[in-house]
Order: structure tokens, then sequence, then C-alpha cells
């Protein structure tokens, strides 16, 4: 009889089943079996065992003919295994050559059931490796072997529930009926859970002696995500099992840990994303567990109890929607903690108390709800929500601008962004205005600008996503009359001739630091009007402007360098200073008439008039535009109207100046 059986299942695994038998037939101690089962392989695995079992009579191959998951490969070795200790290792594994040598002799040292040890996890995909531990040591008792009535409260959750990193005395696997389940994924936890609440001595032995490989296509353990009923199913066998067997009374609170971690810990790492049906279908089965029978104790349980429960009341107490505000609240008190920590901020303290009364609401709110969350209550979460990243934003960029520069000292302009939207692009208003709450340097405030016109019935023609966002950061402002796209830019210039904007367009994705760009370039050169994306404007010998076509498109090579010949597209991103146009710049009729559908032609004439230069602040970028925007674009009208409407400003301002002159100089 061999000292330890050794069992390997095995499923395609022919990439890594011949160095896994190395390690094995490696062993220091020689008195070993090794059954390997190929569990139905299409990949060659077969081959390779039978190869390697003609040079060792050690190895010995099983077959199975149709594939049954790890736990039946397992079930069908133990059923053959003969030696007096079994070991069960998986076909991705790595193996120290002493294991078996030194895991005997502590188990023979102890007469042990079972013995735990640690292990190495390694990532095939970044080679980053971890050492992990088999068990949680805090709850280790200080004699050893110990069994269940050392840890009754825990024992269920002791150790890992893997049979890898566990080494088992067969006759005491043959005397409890020990099987693993027959199920394609999550069938080994059963098993190592059941063992350890009836093993009568478990011995620990902290050195890692198995490398568990993550990340792995071809791993056993690959398809949990799709399998998170099995993992209910593994979880409520073990609860079947410990009441079948008379153990439910004296180990209820070992089994409330035990279920409520692994449920939770597929949750967290397999359920995908929260918005998935396959997170929420999850979520509503974790959630009807823990309203079972079983949990109904840790009502009157002590606060330490409780305490060590507190993911368990989240889920059992709260909806999918409100789980993951509850999430979110958690996580903006770390941010705000983390932003009161920043150097610059003790001038600021009304921020941070601000933010704290909207997440103390947003907290009794989630205390509340009780079964059934009515929608209301769910709105009034997503608005608080809304107000709190709001008030975020405005407590990270404070403390950026703290750092950048003075920004409120001296009567410095304040940054504002304008744009403006019509009723087919209303719907992504919305994201535009987030990209900017966004923004690594935050401006003053956000408009949006709208036509009464367009929108007769005022707010309630707006998008509820939109008005949401309306507050000290954001606003929507009304004009009597549809100016098309230069409402971003002539009321805003009314309105706030002291400030600078930025305007942008409402069909664009703006890298989080654009704001941050244009105001660098703008404290180096304050007068100057400042873009993200422009062309050179480009003139014939005899000193006519050439057609829009054949201007510099996009022209990377004046970087940082004011120029009169350098075009700015508005829609960008470009910061306007004080100060920077002729007067007649708010116009309107004028610029109805002489230039209707090309605000950015006529800023380009009133600031040359005004003598402003302009510069890019980069290298121009590809555009980024939002989905279902573009449909109807201003640019496919402009591209053959803009030389007309050069003309005609031209003629206009000819009196004013010798215009193309000025520019060349």
């Amino acid at each position: 009889m061999p000292k330890v059986s050794i069992i390997i299942p095995a499923h395609n695994a022919a990439v890594f089943i011949t160095e896994s038998i190395r390690a094995v037939l490696a062993q220091s101690l020689a008195d070993i079996e090794l059954l390997c089962v190929d569990d139905a392989s299409t990949d060659g695995t077969a081959a390779a065992v039978a190869a390697m079992a003609k040079e060792d009579p050690r190895l010995q191959l099983l077959r199975r003919e149709k594939k049954g998951g790890a736990g039946a490969a397992r079930n069908t070795a133990l059923d053959r295994a003969s030696g007096e200790y079994v070991f069960f290792f998986d076909a991705d594994d790595k193996l120290e050559p002493v294991f078996l040598e030194n895991a005997v002799k502590k188990m023979e040292r102890h007469a042990a059931d079972i013995l735990v040890f640690d292990f190495f996890r390694e990532n095939t995909q970044s080679g980053e490796k971890t050492l992990c531990s088999g068990l949680n040591r805090q709850l280790l008792p200080a004699a050893e072997p110990f069994c269940r009535t050392d840890v009754p409260n825990r024992i269920l959750t002791l150790a890992i529930p893997t049979p890898w990193n566990k080494l088992f005395r067969l006759r005491f696997l043959h005397q409890k009926s020990l099987r693993f389940q027959e199920i394609n994924s999550t069938n080994d936890v059963f098993f190592s859970a059941v063992s350890m609440i009836e093993a009568e001595r478990i011995a620990y032995l902290p050195q890692p002696f198995v490398t568990y490989r993550t990340h792995q296509s071809a791993s056993i353990t690959s398809g949990k995500g799709k399998n998170l009923g099995n993992v209910l199913s593994a979880v409520q066998a073990v609860q079947h099992y410990v009441e079948r067997h008379g153990l439910a009374d004296e180990y209820n609170e070992a089994l409330q840990y035990f279920i409520a971690n692994n449920l939770l810990f597929a949750l967290r790492n397999y359920a995908g994303k929260p918005m998935m049906t396959r997170y929420r279908r999850y979520y509503r089965q974790v959630r009807n567990v823990f309203r079972g029978p079983l949990f109904d104790s840790l009502a009157d349980a002590p606060p330490r109890v409780r305490s060590a429960f507190a993911a368990y009341f989240a889920v059992r107490n709260s909806t999918h929607v409100l789980y993951l505000l509850k999430g979110f609240c958690r996580k903006m008190k770390r941010r705000v903690r983390k932003s009161c920590a920043w150097k610059g901020l003790r001038a600021l303290k009304s921020i941070p108390r601000r933010v704290w009364r909207i997440l103390c609401g947003l907290e009794r709110t989630l205390q509340s709800p009780g079964r059934g969350s009515t929608q209301p209550q769910i709105l009034a979460l997503a608005e608080q929500t809304a107000a709190l990243r709001e008030e975020i934003a405005i407590l990270r960029t404070a403390a950026l601008r703290t750092q950048l520069s003075s920004w409120h000292v001296g009567g410095s302009p304040r940054l504002l962004v304008t744009f403006t939207s019509y009723p087919a692009r209303i719907h992504a208003a919305a994201d535009v205005a987030l990209n900017m709450m966004e923004q690594t340097l935050l401006p003053d405030k956000i408009l949006l600008w709208l036509a009464k016109e367009e929108f007769p019935h005022g707010m309630e023609d707006v998008p509820r996503r939109l008005t949401q966002l309306c507050g000290k950061l954001f606003e929507i402002a009304w004009v009597p009359e549809n100016m098309r796209s230069y409402k971003k830019i002539i009321p805003a210039l009314e309105q706030y001739p002291d400030d600078c904007l930025v305007t942008i367009d409402d069909d664009l994705v703006y890298r989080r630091d654009m704001l941050e760009k244009l105001w660098e370039a703008h404290r180096r050169f304050p007068g100057t009007i400042v873009g993200l994306r422009g062309h050179t404007m480009r003139f014939a010998a005899s000193g006519e402007l050439l057609p829009y076509v054949q201007w510099g498109i996009e022209d990377a090579s004046c970087v940082l360098e004011p120029r009169m010949d350098i075009f700015l597209t508005s829609g960008a991103g470009t910061l306007f200073p004080p100060g920077a146009f002729a007067p007649q710049v708010t116009d309107w009729a004028a610029a109805k008439s002489l230039c209707p559908t090309a605000d950015d032609i006529w800023l380009k004439f009133m600031s040359v008039i005004h003598g402003t230069k302009s510069l890019l602040a980069t290298e121009p970028e590809k555009l980024c535009y939002l989905p279902d925007t573009q449909d109807e674009r201003l640019w496919d009208r402009n591209k053959s109207a803009n030389d007309s409407q050069l003309a005609a400003l031209t003629a206009h301002f000819a009196d004013k100046c010798d215009f193309y002159g000025d520019i060349v100089k």
C-alpha cells in the first residue's frame, strides 16, 4: 500500500499536465501513487498522461468518457485510491518537491485526519506571486491538533474551502463517506467545509507547498461567474448536511458565517458588474437566503457579532438599487476624508460641511427602507446622489486649484464653461455637463443656454436626467430667441464680460484635463485666446485669402505661439479671456445677417479687429463624438458656406481696417 495517493483531475490541460505530473513524481517521498483522471479531454491530455505512465508505474491514467467536472473526476479516483493519505492536486498548479515528506511527518506526529498548509497565489498574466495563509491564523487554537469544539463559531470558515491546500487521511474520508459535489464549478466547497467539521484531529503546517495559478482560461475554476447557482447549491448542501447530522444548534453561528462569507465573496468577485442582469438575479437570490430562518437569530446578536455581519445586513435590508447607493455613499466618505487631508483646504472648511450634510441625509434615507422600497424613495436617493457628486467634485477641484494657482486672489476672473443645445440633441447635454463636472480643474460655473422658442414648455421639455444636475455648479439659462450656435457665446459675453469663457459643443467628449490645459496656457498668455483645435489661415501670393478647405487644417506647428493667423474652432474647447473682442461682438443682428451659421468665423473677425491673437494650448487631438449625435451636423452646411460668409464679413469690415493685412503681419 502506497503512503500517499495523489489525485489530479484534468480536462483539456495538455499545456500544463506534463509539468504537474513531473512535479509529483519528483517528490522526495517516493512511496506514492498518482491517479490522473482524464475528464473527456479533446486536446491530447490523455495521450500525454499515457506516455508518461509507460515510463513510471506509479502513474495511472483513469478516463471518463463523459465530462462531469473536477468533482466527478475526483470521486472516480477516490474509489480507486489505496494510499494511507490522499492529496488533491490541480493540473495547472505547481508543487514543491519536499511537500509530501514534510506533510506526512506532520500528519503522523499528530495522528491528524487533515493537515492544512499555506500556498502561493500566482497571476500568470502579470507574474505577481503572493504568499497566502491556508487558514485564518487569528482564529487558530493554541493547542494542536484541534477540532470543531475548539473553534465552534468559525470551524467552517477557519480554512479556505479548497482541497488542494490540505492533506487528508483516506480512511477518515471513507468512514465519513465524504464525496465531492458533481457540479461543473464550486464542487469542492461542500467537501472541504464538511471535512473540517467532521475531522477529530486537524493540524496546521505554516509553509507554502503549492503554487495556485490564476487567470488561466483552461482552469477548472474559470466558469464560476456563469454558474453562480452552483455557489448557492454548495452552501445549501453544507447547511443540509449540518442539519441532517444534528449539528445545527451547536454550530449555527459557524454556518451563518460560512454561508454569508461564500455568497458575498461570489457577489463581489464572480457576479460581474452591478448593473448586469446576472448580478441583479444573483443579488435577489442571496437576499432571499439571508431572509431565511437560519439568520433570524442575528437580529438579537451582540454588537461583536453584528459588526462581523455588516455586509450581510447591508444586503438583507436593501434592494439592489439601495445596496449600490450604500456602496456609493461609503466610497464618497472615503474620498471626502482623503480630500480634507489635502494641502491648502484649511480655508475651505465650509465645503466639507456641505458634503457631510448631504452624506448624512443620504445615510438616513438608506437606513429607513424596509422590504419594499418605493419608487419615490429611489428617485429621492438619486437626486441626493447627484448633489453629492457635485459637491465632491467641488471639494476635489478646490484642492487642485490651491495647488495650481491663487485662483480667487486679487479679483482674478472666474472660469465659466458655456455651451448650447437644441431638441434633436438635448439627450446628450447631460453627458457633456457631467464630462465638465469630472474635469481635473473644475469651472466656477457650467452654463447651458436654451432657446425658449425651441422648448416652449420650459423645464418640462428638458430631460429629467439633465434637470437633476442643476445646482450651484450647473445652470440652465434661457434666451428668448433662437440664436443658433451663437447662444453659447453672445448671452455669456453680455452677462459675464469680466470672466474667462470656455466654449464647448453638445456632441463631444472631452479629456478630463481639457480645462486644466486651457487654464495653464491662459496663465502664460493672459490676453490671448486659447484653444485645443485650430487651423492656419492661408493666403495667395496676391494677398487674397485662400478658400477655407485649403487652410492648414489642424495645424500643430504653432503650439503655445500667439499669432493672428490661427483660426480656432470654438466647439473643440476654446478659452476667451475678458476683453478679447471688439464691442460689436454681441450684435446678433449683424452676426445673423453676415455670418449666420459660423460663430467661430464671427469671433475670429471680432478678435482681429480688436487686435487679439490666438494660440493652441497643445497639439490637436481627434474629436470624440457622443453616440447618436451626428445625424445633423452644422459642419455639413458650413463646409460649403464658410467662404461666402468670410467674403461677406471681409466686405462689411473693409472700412474698419486692413483686415488680412493685420493677420499676416
